[in-house]
């Protein structure tokens, strides 16, 4: 059998499971090649704990460079363009040739689209704006902090939900009361793309924290050094913190690779994430996924991971018979965490007919225990 190369281009949740896996199915015969311009792999599930200190960098990081234990090739370098029709990427650095290519680049931050974004406040949607925040966050002793969500779609829809109860928690505990936290959404209610049911459930849990909701609130532009923040419908806020979820948008090599739908994103199989070249397929955050209801499936972390094991089975199984044919089925499951040691747990099947089928567990001392655990398991699963 002859050698086969699989480039997996980003090094985020999607391209962690996808270059292991390959290489538990397949052994150490076939090169694997990782290409991410970060020489570190985050767990961005654990932001929002950096954001109250409560979690140091190198916790939730690992370096990419020690996948060679593996016999992972890894290629620290920016991706220029892809030549899909010649089975061929090219870098800041190099030009790497490929058999299969699984693409798991995510999605990128889109500030330019809302003017004094760029600018503003950190977003705690990365490690570096997390830790940016602690200082403000630890030195407000009363007053307003608004949580602003942009634009759709966003990374991690619970994140803002989780990231105001945790923040509620964090101040009561230290006695400070009268401090109002807002959040700000495009949306009609909370989570749409899960259902109004999952919108109705978080609003209730919001409404007993004493946290607000304010619906209907398209951002226009941020006034910066007045921490003026204004909206489409003629609303001004000036809270003491704000932190604003960017919205976001597909890389720019994706735009121009022609295999986008038309809204940008990677068009995909949605059941085994090919694309319409046979040997390319993309997984994560970086795809669009329609849905029966007619919204897009949610750009979340455990669909990457579960979308990424399916085409490593599948890759592998073509090339050597290796693992199993599989499925992508649209089932996922996130922690909500809510402080005092407890978090809720959502699940469902995005993929149920005629919408989604998801519900929220209320928050448990055991679902906050089962993410402990779960972020140790990631570094130990996959590093």
């Amino acid at each position: 059998m002859a050698e086969k190369t699989i480039a997996v281009l980003g090094g985020g949740i999607g391209g962690l499971v996808a270059t292991r896996q390959l290489r538990t199915l397949l052994g150490r015969k076939h090169k694997i090649i990782l290409v991410d311009k970060s020489s570190y792999h985050h767990f961005p599930a654990s932001y929002i704990w950096a954001l109250l200190d409560w979690r140091k960098p190198d916790e939730i990081r690992k370096p990419l460079s020690s996948l060679k234990r593996y016999n992972i090739r890894f290629h620290n370098g920016l991706v220029h363009t892809l030549h899909l029709n010649q089975n061929v990427i090219q870098t800041n650095k190099e030009i790497i040739w490929y058999d299969y290519l699984v693409i798991a680049l995510g999605a990128e931050p889109a500030y330019h689209q809302v003017p004094g974004l760029s600018m503003a406040t950190p977003t705690f949607y990365t490690l570096e704006g997390a830790i940016h925040l602690q200082s403000k966050i630890k030195g407000l002793v009363n007053g307003k902090i608004a949580i602003i969500i942009s634009g759709l779609p966003y990374k991690c829809p619970p994140a803002p939900y989780e990231a105001a109860l945790l923040l509620d928690y964090y101040y009561k505990n230290l006695g400070r009361k009268n401090i109002q936290i807002e959040i700000y959404s495009p949306e009609e209610t909370p989570l749409s793309t899960a259902g109004k049911g999952m919108g109705e459930a978080l609003l209730e849990i919001l409404k007993r924290r004493g946290i607000s909701f304010f619906p209907n609130h398209t951002i226009s532009d941020i006034q910066g050094g007045r921490n003026e923040i204004r909206f489409e419908n003629g609303n001004i806020i000036t809270p003491d913190i704000y932190t604003v979820v960017p919205p976001y948008q597909p890389p720019p090599i994706i735009r121009e690779s022609g295999i986008t739908a038309p809204n940008g994103w990677v068009a995909v199989d949605p059941v085994t994430l090919r694309t319409k070249y046979p040997n390319v397929f993309s997984v994560g955050d970086i795809t669009t996924i329609p849905l029966a209801n007619g919204l897009l499936l949610p750009k979340a972390g455990v669909f990457a991971a579960r979308e990424a094991d399916v085409v490593a089975n599948n890759i592998a199984f073509e090339i050597a018979s290796c693992g199993s044919p599989k499925s992508f089925d649209g089932h996922g499951y996130c922690f909500l965490e809510a402080g005092n040691g407890t978090a809720g747990y959502i699940k469902g099947n995005f993929f149920d007919r005629p919408a989604p089928t998801v519900s929220l567990h209320k928050p448990r001392m055991l679902y906050h225990w089962r993410k402990l655990l779960y972020e140790k398991y990631w570094f130990f699963r996959w590093f």
